[in-house]
């Protein structure tokens, strides 16, 4: 059962954690099943027809179809799901689950990134909530290891100035009106004199009474977290050695 405050940080940071929620023995065979196959012809041979496939590799379709993440549809994350949506409030996928890896591809030091800030589905005209992105650890997953970047509040800003018809860059520069801190977290051209990582990950402002933070997804094989689909969120890059490893849904919501 989800505490009340639970609930009320899901409504108001549009993320929550559940550490624990898929049995870690369970996570941890996934994340292994996921390293066979990286190994395999077929999986090297997809991911070397293109560059940037060294660093998220993909063709993972063979084992989504098999069934090698479906242990999730058993786990606390669709009990979650219905005590926060309701049984028919949102749609269960046929199989469990994007594998999303990230490998170390650069020597240089981790940063916060200023591209790729979107949202996976803007809300709807009442400005309510049409997806919900599941996140699952399947290995332990370190900072600055690679793990998502999520603007926990920015779906309660998008719901106020933002538009269910644009696009995420007008998304963007919607809010970036509302205060420079949002503004500087995705600028191209980002001041050189501000130290990034305690200003976004440490601290944050209060913008129009919504309390705003960048959370760096971490935690242990079998953690998961689940973030409000009109809420900002940016793939990190890894700085370390061990590669990023979890599994990734969205499902459509009606509430």
């Amino acid at each position: 059962m989800l505490t009340h405050e639970q609930r009320e940080a899901f409504d108001e940071q549009g993320l929550l954690r559940l550490d624990g929620a898929v049995p870690r023995a369970d996570a941890e065979r996934m994340a292994e099943r996921v390293r066979e196959f990286l190994t395999s012809e077929e999986a090297i041979r997809h991911n070397s027809e293109h560059e940037y496939l060294a660093e998220h590799p993909g063709g993972y379709q063979p084992l989504k179809r098999a069934g090698v993440f479906d242990a999730v549809l058993d786990s606390a994350v669709p009990v979650a799901l219905d005590e926060l949506f309701g049984p028919d409030g949102w749609k269960r996928p046929r199989h469990w689950g994007n594998p999303a890896v990230t490998y170390r591809v650069s020597d240089a030091p981790w940063a916060l990134p200023t591209d790729g800030w979107h949202v996976d589905r803007a809300p709807d005209e009442q400005g309510r909530s049409r997806s919900v992105t599941v996140f699952v650890v399947l290995a332990e997953l370190r900072p600055c290891g690679g793990g998502t970047l999520i603007l926990t509040g920015s779906h309660q800003l998008v719901r106020r100035y933002g538009q269910h018809d644009v696009k995420n860059r007008a998304q963007r520069k919607l809010l970036g009106a509302r205060h420079p801190w949002l503004a500087e977290l995705w600028s191209r051209q980002p001041d050189p004199g501000i130290e990034r990582r305690s200003r976004y990950l440490e601290e944050g402002p209060v913008v129009d009474g919504v309390p705003l933070r960048v959370v760096e997804i971490t935690g242990q094989a079998g953690d998961a977290f689940l973030m409000r689909g009109d809420t900002f969120h940016a793939v990190a890059p890894n700085a370390l050695d061990r590669p990023r490893m979890m599994l990734i849904k969205g499902a459509p919501v009606s509430a």
